[in-house]
């Protein structure tokens, strides 16, 4: 899996233009205005799935776009990370609740909320996920996804890609506590990438809302940490 990343990722070129025009949305249930900003759970079921879609107004058109570099922050209410957001896939209580895909088809529109590129296809995935990232009670996830061949990617509100965490271990045996905390996850940024030479776009502003809250999240939320660009070399490091 490891390889499979690192592979993958090699498609994305790091020479990043900041955006100003363009922006992020993140919802629940689906894709921009079509979802919801807040998410609350009964934490009595280890059944069902919590999914957030993420979308991208890009700042021009981009003729060859390849891919996205994707960076994502969690903040809890407590004052450490509470087990059921440990998400690590080694060592993390609930290591196999969050996954990533590209496809709309669990969405509430069924997958017309957005113009998708990915179309469901591509590779990519979860590179890491960082524990106590900016604070005891903050996580930060760094994935990527990719095409093999470059499309053209147009200013109009864009879905980029689902972020699943699932209700396993809520309840009963092994269960992890902390489904009833509130929590905050940002969008920081992503990076729209074009081969190299061509000029990649990072994006870290809002187009309508990069957040969403769980369990009535936190004060103050969002609470992002500043993202900056990055080289190959130096994330290719974060992928395990």
């Amino acid at each position: 899996m490891k390889k499979t990343l690192l592979l993958c990722g090699a498609l994305l070129a790091f020479s990043a233009t900041v955006a100003s025009a363009a922006g992020l949305n993140l919802s629940w249930l689906d894709c921009g205005n079509n979802g919801v900003a807040a998410r609350t759970f009964t934490c009595a079921s280890n059944a069902g799935n919590n999914d957030m879609y993420a979308s991208v107004v890009a700042p021009t058109t981009l003729t060859q776009f390849v891919g996205i570099d994707i960076v994502l922050e969690l903040q809890t209410a407590g004052a450490t990370l509470p087990a059921w957001w440990d998400l690590r896939s080694s060592g993390g209580c609930r290591n196999t609740s969050l996954t990533m895909a590209s496809d709309m088809s669990a969405s509430t529109s069924g997958g017309v909320g957005c113009v998708d590129f990915f179309q469901g296809g591509g590779g990519g995935g979860i590179g890491a996920y960082f524990v106590g990232f900016g604070g005891a009670n903050r996580a930060r996830i760094v994935a990527f996804w990719a095409v093999p061949e470059a499309g053209t990617l147009t200013p109009d509100e864009t879905y980029m890609f689902r972020l699943r965490v699932n209700n396993a271990r809520t309840v009963g045996t092994g269960a992890c506590a902390g489904c009833a905390d509130g929590a905050c996850i940002v969008l920081n940024s992503l990076n729209l990438a074009q081969p190299a030479g061509v000029g990649d776009y990072f994006v870290s502003n809002a187009a309508d809302r990069q957040h969403v809250t769980w369990q009535g999240g936190i004060p103050n939320c969002p609470g992002a940490t500043p993202a900056k660009n990055a080289t190959w070399g130096q994330v290719k490091s974060l992928y395990r």
